[in-house]
């Protein structure tokens, strides 16, 4: 081989990068189509599936007409009819959990109305040709009668609005005043309920007085309690100091049969008297026959009678009535813990509400602040609407030319979304194709061959 063949065709040293043309690429790339395929088509059914869930959009339309005496004013009647104040008077007559559902329940009642009167915002679009009265207003909501419930609502609440506001001699405006001074009487309120539902009470007061209440019905059951106790205590000792005297049995002698037949007679002459004269025959027959027995009963032995030993009734008495007052004793023992225990915990509940009493002050006094100044906002409106009542109603400076009517045909974005998606996953398969292709090592076409080694290559065999 001659010298410059050598020089054409040598071998780079070490290790050499292939060297790729197009048509090596688009090899490769066809080599790598099952991977690109399997990148491509979970992106696409994916971002189709996202683009079919999107949902509508429906947008209300109306027109606002200026007077031509403020015909040069048209750009502050926009501000005005873009002005929050306006979209929070709207969202107030459509209700927030009708304008926006999704938000209730999901954060505060004040940050859902600003977020909401935000959304309000961004979906409301109003202007006007140059050198035009004619205002033209717009609302977009995913459902068609709220759109147009809620641009009319705009409206009505724009022309209240702009009548507070060119009423009164404040810059600030008088509704805006009133708004603020109600937001302030409205947050004392929500603290006051906070700080009472943080630390489980409804009155802090109307509690202080209940436990003080129940604490002293409860101190004096406990002294009640106490003096029964006592008592008891003191009628347990005199009976056991009555029982120490008391036999527990006594000695009896049981009745002859001469004492038992004489006190027969005796029973038997007493139901004749009732009956009989006492000189009657059949009364001195029985004085007769109770005379006799009585002298029989003289003449018997005393010892032929028998002598028992029985129980003493009145020591069993004052011994039941001993175990009867032990019991209560033990009632009354328990009564008076259970009340001491009472006693204790309301007790410990109302240093606990002592020691809220001075931050409740702080609410208290901080509402008091607030209701002055609305009532102090609400004269100053007062007074105002008597000095202008001559101007009338703002409308007639700005009037609907039509209300505004829900939207038959809605617009969405799923046609675009879906292209988006289809340029996506087509721009991420040919990328991991092209990673695939670039950072491969061997050499896999012939062109790749002869541009990276500098060797001719006559003949390549397909392998199987």
């Amino acid at each position: 081989m001659s010298q410059a063949g050598e020089g054409k065709y040598s071998m780079p040293a070490g290790f050499v990068r292939p060297r790729l043309g197009v048509p090596d690429v688009l090899v490769l790339l066809w080599r790598a189509k099952w991977l690109m395929i399997a990148v491509f088509l979970p992106l696409l059914a994916a971002g189709l599936v996202g683009a079919a869930l999107l949902p509508s959009q429906y947008t209300a339309e109306m027109r606002l007409i200026v007077s031509p005496e403020r015909g040069a004013m048209v750009r502050a009647e926009l501000e005005l009819l873009r002005s929050p104040a306006v979209a929070h008077r709207a969202l107030a007559k459509v209700t927030l959990a009708r304008a926006y559902p999704e938000l209730t329940g999901q954060c505060a009642p004040d940050a859902c109305a600003r977020m909401a009167a935000d959304a309000i915002a961004k979906r409301f679009h109003a202007d006007a040709q140059p050198e035009s009265t004619i205002i033209t207003a717009q609302f977009t909501h995913g459902r068609a009668d709220l759109a147009a419930e809620m641009l009319n609502a705009m409206a009505e609440s724009y022309l209240d609005y702009r009548e507070d506001v060119f009423a009164s001699g404040n810059g600030e405006g008088l509704a805006e005043q009133l708004a603020r001074a109600e937001q302030d009487l409205a947050d004392a309120e929500t603290a006051i309920r906070d700080y009472l539902v943080g630390h489980e009470l409804t009155d802090l007061a109307a509690e202080r007085e209940t436990l003080q209440h129940l604490g002293r019905a409860a101190k004096s059951e406990l002294f009640q309690t106490q003096s029964r106790l006592r008592q008891t205590q003191a009628q347990i000792a005199g009976y056991e100091a009555q029982l120490a005297r008391i036999a527990p049995e006594q000695v009896v002698r049981s009745e002859t049969s001469a004492e038992l037949a004489l006190a027969a007679l005796k029973r038997e002459r007493e139901e004749k008297l009732s009956r009989y004269l006492p000189d009657s025959r059949i009364i001195q027959d029985l004085n007769r026959r109770i005379a006799q027995a009585e002298i029989d009963v003289a003449a018997q032995a005393p010892a032929e009678g028998a002598v028992l030993r029985v129980p003493n009734l009145l020591y069993q008495q004052v011994e039941a009535s001993v175990a009867l007052l032990k019991a209560d004793a033990r009632a009354l023992r328990g009564q008076e813990a259970e009340l001491a225990s009472q006693i204790a915990g309301f007790e410990a509940r109302l240093r606990q509400l002592v020691d809220l009493v001075p931050g409740m002050t702080q609410l208290e006094r901080q509402r008091e602040m607030a209701e002055a100044a609305l009532r102090a906002a609400s004269e100053r409106a007062a007074k105002d609407r008597s000095r202008t009542e001559g101007l009338g109603k703002g409308s007639r400076a700005v009037r609907k030319l039509d209300e505004a009517a829900a939207p038959t045909r809605g617009t969405s974005l799923k046609a675009p979304a879906a292209l988006l998606t289809l340029l996506t996953a087509l721009l991420a398969a040919l990328g991991a194709g092209l990673v695939h292709a670039l950072t491969r090592r061997g050499l896999a076409t012939p062109g790749s061959v002869q541009r990276t080694l500098g060797l001719p290559v006559v003949a390549a065999v397909r392998k199987y």
